[in-house]
């Protein structure tokens, strides 16, 4: 009967280990599949884990390092101070904004980034921030274009007008 029970006891460790090994899989799977870069952050900015996209852009041996060097190779937390990150660390909520970033080839990249708090400790403690990043440069080259094309537009409307305006006057 003892053994019985060490036995049931044994077995049913073991599945629990299996559902739980299952699904963490799910949750590696999940997080290396999605095609935005994702990074998860310390109080202190520092990369705890960043999905593969991530390290494709910014490189491999981004853990560990300050999220404010990786991203914009800078020395000190993003302005405006603090981040949004650090927002999420302070108040809980989801924070967003747009921002430039520098590649490990040195290209830049325009996102959307989201933060949210991600990890709580025992007292409801915000301990991990998963941060989000939208790569948004084709849309911001397009915007960038548009307001090239409307101030060449507009300047040809004022050209346009000022003979105009000089034939009336003959």
């Amino acid at each position: 009967m003892k053994n019985e029970k060490i036995n049931s006891k044994k077995a049913e460790s073991k599945r629990a280990e299996e559902t739980l090994q299952e699904s963490v899989e799910k949750l590696n799977t999940l997080f290396r599949s999605i095609g935005d870069p994702i990074s998860l952050l310390d109080k202190d900015l520092n990369i705890l884990c960043a999905n593969d996209i991530a390290k494709e852009l910014f490189g491999d041996e981004i853990i560990g390092k300050k999220c404010y060097e990786v991203f914009h190779g800078r020395n000190n937390p993003c302005e405006p101070s603090p981040c949004l990150t650090l927002k999420a660390f302070e108040d809980g909520q989801i924070h967003k904004h747009e921002t430039q970033v520098i590649t490990k080839s040195g290209e830049i990249k325009y996102f959307h980034c989201t933060a949210n708090v991600a990890l709580r400790d025992e007292a409801g403690n915000p301990t991990a921030v998963l941060e989000l990043s939208k790569d948004i440069t084709e849309r911001k080259q397009a915007e960038e274009e548009l307001k090239r094309e409307k101030e060449l537009a507009e300047k040809q409307v004022l050209k346009y007008q000022k003979q105009l305006q000089q034939m009336d006057r003959k």
